[in-house]
């Protein structure tokens, strides 16, 4: 998860369910906090996983539901 929030790690996780190992970047403070400076939602969450994406192989989910 390209986030910090453990609340909506723990969401994800929960969404999920035990087919997938979610991990957020808590674990890594080395990587950048990601500028949200786009028009919507959608254009949020693609600037997060993008940015994480280019930091590791893995597959990256972002949101951006602010405080909706």
């Amino acid at each position: 998860m390209a986030t910090r929030n453990v609340h909506k790690t723990r969401e994800m996780e929960n969404l999920l369910g035990r087919s997938f190992e979610v991990r957020d970047l808590s674990g890594r403070p080395d990587w950048p906090d990601i500028i949200e400076d786009g028009q919507t939602f959608a254009e949020n969450a693609r600037l997060k996983a993008v940015a994480i994406s280019d930091k590791c192989d893995d597959l990256v989910l972002a949101d951006d539901s602010g405080l909706e």
